[in-house]
């Protein structure tokens, strides 16, 4: 009696046996390779999404003032401040807590050392980004307070408040360790910076928060920087000279001169060299001001494509 012939497997099973698992490895590469991509376009949104408020507001300019201390380029101390700044500017805005991808430029060399530029970018849209930049250095011969950790302290605020926000452009927060002290590379810096910017709606530079009854006063020495749409109705626009913004020497001023459509925005003119500048300010003016900014920066980052 003969044995029976092995059963024939149907050529369809064949193939699906096959293809089925050439397949599902193939389509796994594919759907990593696009959520990888998506990933890296995309950064995370924030982690912890800060309301500003008088009370945290008040801890954090503290922390400027007292746990960073000094921060210029004239001494050790002023030193290891700026380093200390620029670590806590990171660690704050980082993915640890509020969730940014936080960029570190490398400034300019003062002496044998350079600080960072530190950059932390809330996605948007497509139109031209807004910028909004604070600097964290200070005058040696003053107390740094409105010079400019009251700056500092509201454009962190802000960027911890807006993290879970997308608008139509997106913002970068920059911060800036060179501008008060008058033996630092500020022009150096303002080139390394042009050289990363890009094109932009506007630069808001940020200083001088805690005094001043008026709301936010904002002024340039660039008559078409202070147009950007939305600008008006958020701030009272002021002459450069009534501020103090017409000697050639502020931050705002070197950026308008390098090409950069910069504004000035504060509660109050620029800080003289009589002022000691160690005077804090009254906390409830300080967040309402700060309060008054997000306000801004939502308003021009919505505004829309680029009128340039």
């Amino acid at each position: 009696m003969s044995e029976p012939e092995p059963a024939k497997l149907n050529r369809k099973v064949v193939l699906a046996l096959v293809i089925l698992p050439v397949w599902l490895f193939g389509s796994t590469l594919v759907g990593l390779w696009f959520w990888t991509q998506r990933n890296d376009e995309a950064p995370e949104p924030a982690k912890f999404v800060t309301e500003i408020d008088e009370k945290s507001l008040n801890q954090e300019l503290m922390k400027v003032l007292q746990r960073v201390g000094i921060r210029h380029t004239g001494s050790e101390a002023g030193r290891t401040g700026l380093r200390r700044m620029a670590a806590y500017i990171e660690g704050t805005l980082g993915p640890d807590n509020a969730g940014y991808r936080v960029e570190r430029l490398l400034g300019p060399l003062s002496g044998e050392e350079a600080w960072p530029i530190v950059l932390a970018t809330l996605p948007g849209g497509d139109a031209a980004p807004l910028w909004v930049v604070a600097v964290y250095d200070q005058n040696p011969s003053s107390g740094g307070v409105e010079e400019n950790a009251t700056g500092v302290a509201s454009v962190l605020a802000v960027a911890q408040a807006l993290g879970g926000d997308r608008f139509e452009r997106p913002v970068v927060f920059g911060f800036l360790p060179h501008g008060y002290d008058p033996d630092a590379p500020v022009d150096e810096m303002v080139e390394l910076l042009g050289r990363r910017k890009g094109d932009l709606e506007g630069m808001l530079v940020v200083e001088s928060m805690g005094m001043g009854e008026a709301g936010l006063l904002v002024s340039s020495t660039s008559s078409a920087a202070v147009e950007l749409p939305g600008l008006v109705e958020q701030a009272k626009v002021v002459d450069p000279g009534a501020v103090g913004l017409d000697g050639g020497d502020t931050i705002t001023s070197v950026l308008v001169e390098s090409g950069v459509p910069a504004v000035r925005v504060s509660t109050r003119s620029v800080v003289s060299g009589e002022e000691s500048d160690q005077e804090l300010p009254d906390a409830a003016g300080h967040a309402s001001a700060t309060v008054a900014l997000a306000d801004l920066i939502r308003r021009l980052a919505d505004s829309g494509k680029s009128s340039g």
